[in-house]
């Protein structure tokens, strides 16, 4: 089970969110610093938030238990949070949920979390729908009930929710809103 308090207001004012989030984008395994420099400084704030809500999700998904303990902690979020030895499954589901209530958050309340509190003006500035939001938490969720895809049609629809949706994100940023 996760214990979880949502109504603590986030520590992070818009400012230390953004750090957070480039932080987050630059200390990460991935290659994304090197391809962030290719952005447009006056865009590239929002693409380290649109990041960091991906690189978050995901980690709520697959990242060791302690791992998301010690990051939770380290912003202030989910006081009390309770997962130690949580694996595939149920409490994974529950973490993905409480994402999925942040994101909400960031459309129509005050979120706790310093990737919403950035993601927030970002969706405010490129007036981003939250469907590609929703799509990704999707994805994880899935990631967290299959491991295997019988059909090329199950695989598109993951495809579908996990990489189409972080596209689709980056041409908002860039201003494209056709399909």
């Amino acid at each position: 089970m996760v214990p979880i308090d949502t109504r603590r207001p986030s520590a992070y004012n818009l400012e230390g969110a953004y750090s957070y989030c480039e932080r987050l984008a630059k200390s990460h395994y991935e290659n994304f610093t090197v391809g962030s420099i290719l952005v447009p400084q006056k865009i590239r704030k929002h693409v380290y938030a649109v990041y960091a809500f991906c690189r978050w999700g995901d980690d709520l998904g697959d990242e060791p238990s302690s791992y998301i303990s010690k990051a939770a902690s380290q912003v202030g979020w989910l006081p009390g949070l309770a997962i130690d030895g949580i694996a595939l499954g149920e409490g994974r589901l529950a973490l993905l949920e409480r994402w999925k209530e942040e994101l909400e958050l960031c459309y129509t309340g005050r979120p706790t979390h310093p990737v919403l509190v950035a993601l927030q003006d970002t969706v405010q500035t490129f007036d981003i729908p939250k469907d590609p939001f929703l799509q990704l938490i999707e994805s994880n969720r899935v990631d967290q009930q299959t491991f295997r895809y019988p059909t090329y049609d199950d695989l598109l629809y993951y495809c579908e929710h996990s990489a189409n949706p972080v596209g689709h994100l980056v041409l908002y940023l860039f201003g494209h809103r056709d399909a």
